[in-house]
């Protein structure tokens, strides 16, 4: 911060300015009435107090005065991460997937049609999908806030939201027993999207058929 013209007025032959901060005033300034003071990280949530002093050049004795510089804490956000989920679901940002520190946080969604559902404000925010995001990526926006008078930070996380796979069942022609139907036949599955495909033997699915064949 550099002092004003009216911030700071001197009659004399010398000026001298000094601090109680951690930071510096730059040499160039220090025998000013226009004094800069570079803060440092040190002097972060404190006051500042800078000193001038005057020498008369004469008889009598110097002049002080004090001015203080209120240095603010400046808020910080991560995030930088990415994820992939399935239309129709949600994904929560897991616990240390972004970060945070000195102010409030507030999620909003920069781009995507979907919904921050829950934890707008905690490092931990849920989105929805709406169908509309399929195929498109989904920018979250994080910023962090506080009373002072330095500038918000913001950090962004992205979302990758991929359609769901299709899956077709042709029933294969009937067999008599004691003859055997393979049922990973490609007539089977024909028109479904490629991919690995997993049988069960319930639905929901919670025992998987290890030998395919009926």
């Amino acid at each position: 911060y550099t002092l004003t013209p009216v911030e700071a007025t001197a009659t004399g032959s010398a000026i001298q300015w000094t601090h109680d901060g951690t930071g510096d005033i730059t040499l160039a300034t220090s025998n000013t009435q226009e004094p800069e003071y570079v803060s440092a990280v040190g002097d972060a949530g404190n006051a500042v107090t800078l000193t001038m002093t005057v020498d008369a050049g004469n008889s009598c004795p110097a002049a002080t005065a004090n001015y203080t510089i209120n240095v603010d804490v400046q808020p910080t956000a991560t995030a930088g991460g990415s994820t992939s989920i399935c239309d129709g679901t949600s994904y929560t940002l897991q616990g240390g997937e972004a970060t945070s520190a000195n102010g409030t946080i507030t999620w909003t969604v920069q781009s995507g049609n979907g919904a921050i559902t829950t934890g707008a404000n905690t490092l931990t925010p849920e989105y929805a999908t709406n169908p509309l995001d399929v195929g498109t990526t989904v920018t979250l926006l994080m910023t962090v806030t506080n009373s002072g008078s330095c500038p918000d930070a913001s950090a962004t996380y992205t979302i990758d939201i991929t359609p769901l796979p299709t899956l077709i069942i042709t029933d294969p022609n009937p067999s008599c027993a004691p003859a055997t139907v393979d049922i990973t036949f490609a007539s089977v599955t024909a028109g479904s999207d490629a991919g690995t495909l997993t049988y069960w033997t319930d639905n929901p699915p919670t025992n998987q058929l290890t030998a395919v064949q009926a």
